[in-house]
């Protein structure tokens, strides 16, 4: 039991050590993910299904970002996260509209 204790938490610290994927490596694990859905590269349906993989993942890394500065009560940061959610959702809402046509 007491090794445990102190193994959970060492495990914890090292996978937060992971350095951050580049954007080639984020970009093929959409592609994957695009191509076990059943979407063939190249078509309307495979480029819609990575946009929305992208979105989806920017969305999750910026209530992240968005917790962390509310976490550590750093007003700027929290201020600079607000900004880049109304950019975020215009740019949804602009790439629906598109999509309808």
């Amino acid at each position: 039991m007491k090794r445990s204790i102190v193994f959970i938490p060492l495990l914890a610290f090292l996978t937060g050590c992971q350095p951050p994927l580049t954007r080639e490596q984020q970009l093929s694990i959409y592609r994957n993910r695009c191509t076990e859905y059943g979407y063939k590269y190249g078509t309307p349906e495979f480029a819609n299904c990575m946009m929305k993989q992208e979105c989806r993942q920017e969305k999750i890394s910026l209530e992240m970002r968005k917790t962390q500065a509310l976490e550590q009560g750093n007003w700027l940061a929290q201020e600079e996260i607000r900004v880049r959610e109304k950019k975020l959702e215009l740019e949804h809402k602009k790439y629906k509209e598109r999509r309808k046509y």
